[in-house]
């Protein structure tokens, strides 16, 4: 996890961010899926503290057997001074501190539902989660 947070330039994740990934994992275990917030962000100080510096890591470790690191990148600025961002992944477990670059993706909502098509590859997922 050093090695990530040095080699990258990261920027906070924003309220809407927040939400959207508590509902992916709200809507996860609805559907029976093993998602859940890393035991790392259980404590409330922590999980700030890791949002306002861009990481979000998510446990699929009973089904799957992974950590998922995501990383909010700044992305530089846009053709009208606007900030951009990219939101880049990282695979392996948390418990080993060993990690795997994944897909970046430009949108949240894009990097947020590639877990679902971890699961579905895995045959734990048929069709959309409720």
């Amino acid at each position: 996890m050093t090695e990530i947070l040095n080699a990258t330039r990261r920027l906070p994740f924003e309220m809407l961010e927040l939400q959207q990934f508590s509902n992916l994992v709200a809507a996860n275990q609805r559907s029976g899926l093993d998602t859940r917030a890393s035991g790392t962000m259980g404590d409330e100080r922590t999980v700030i503290e890791m949002l306002q510096d861009g990481v979000m890591i998510l446990w699929c470790r009973e089904m799957l057997g992974i950590d998922v690191v995501f990383v909010k990148l700044d992305g530089g600025k846009g053709f009208f001074g606007g900030q951009k961002s990219l939101f880049a992944t990282y695979i392996g477990s948390e418990v080993h501190d060993d990690f795997s670059p994944g897909p970046t993706f430009k949108m949240w909502g894009m990097a947020l539902t590639s877990i679902n098509n971890i699961y579905r590859g895995h045959g734990f997922l048929k069709g959309a989660v409720k």
